[in-house]
């Protein structure tokens, strides 16, 4: 039988690190956090690992439908004006109060084309989320409501949007439409004042996946007025033993060949390659992990 933390973590995860095993290693990689906003980050991540999907079906079988990440996204919108509001109400000592952003205290359609945007947006997420994306007349009624709302202030929707649903349909949002609505969203967030270093943290979250690990552990070594990296695998390859968690790095006597790219063992004559590198990519790191960060 699994133990409590066993059953936990199988259904349970960190969403702010990723761990991998590795033959002998484990590698946990620690994702940046916009300050306050724990809940957005995560969210964002899930837009990311959605965005994947779609992509990749756009690209394979041209079917241009980003309804799944337009859903992921506008739960990142609801976390963010959940967190924003509740840390205004924690600051100013203000009870709980309503946060949800399907209110005009919280979003207005009248305050400006994002706010329009945004509401319009919402509805067509609850369409999604609660209706299977089937549109009743209630919600389109409500959207055209929303709709001549803004007009009447002077708004327009940053996204191409219809006057007005129909009744019967479902919604599908295309890649176009879903890209200006995650630009929208990004808008609304750096007009509510965050830092820019937490946008920049939101919208990498919100775009990469791929997070790959390399086992191509390189050590650094400075020698002879030389920094050079020499791999792991090589070192263990050549009998040296090397203790990873030490800050010292005791080699048997050695000839470095810079031309050759490559280090002689004086004794036992076998040579390894050696990797010229710059220093300040190892600042963070010493063994000097490689991370693979890609986007398809």
């Amino acid at each position: 039988m699994q133990s409590y933390v066993e059953m936990t973590n199988a259904i349970q995860k960190d969403p702010h690190s990723l761990v991998t095993e590795d033959g002998e290693f484990t590698y946990v990689l620690e994702l940046k956090i916009a300050d306050g906003y724990p809940k957005t980050t995560a969210a964002m991540g899930e837009v990311a690992a959605a965005e994947l999907k779609d992509d990749r079906r756009r690209k394979k079988e041209n079917i241009s439908d980003y309804t799944s990440s337009f859903e992921k996204l506008m739960t990142g919108f609801d976390c963010f004006v959940h967190e924003f509001h509740g840390k205004q109400m924690k600051d100013s000592g203000t009870k709980k109060a309503r946060t949800s952003p399907g209110y005009d205290s919280v979003i207005s359609p009248e305050a400006g084309d994002i706010e329009l945007t945004l509401r319009l947006l919402w509805l067509l997420r609850n369409i999604c989320f609660h209706e299977a994306k089937w549109v009743s007349k209630e919600y389109s009624d409500g959207y055209s409501e929303l709709m001549e709302r803004g007009r009447k202030a002077g708004r327009h929707s940053l996204v191409n949007l219809p006057d007005r649903l129909e009744d019967g349909k479902s919604i599908v949002l295309d890649y176009d439409r879903y890209k200006e609505a995650k630009e929208c969203l990004f808008k609304f967030i750096r007009k509510k004042g965050l830092p820019e270093k937490d946008i920049l943290i939101l919208r990498t979250r919100s775009s990469i996946t791929n997070i790959k690990f390399s086992s191509d552990i390189r050590i650094g070594v400075y020698s002879r007025g030389c920094y050079y990296m020499m791999r792991y695998i090589d070192l263990k390859a050549a009998g040296i033993d090397v203790d990873l968690e030490s800050d010292r790095l005791t080699l048997p006597e050695n000839i470095v060949l810079p031309n050759q790219k490559v280090v002689v063992f004086v004794k036992s004559g076998i040579s390894i390659p050696i990797f010229i590198e710059r220093s300040s990519q190892f600042k963070r790191n010493r063994m000097g992990v490689k991370l693979e960060v890609t986007k398809e």
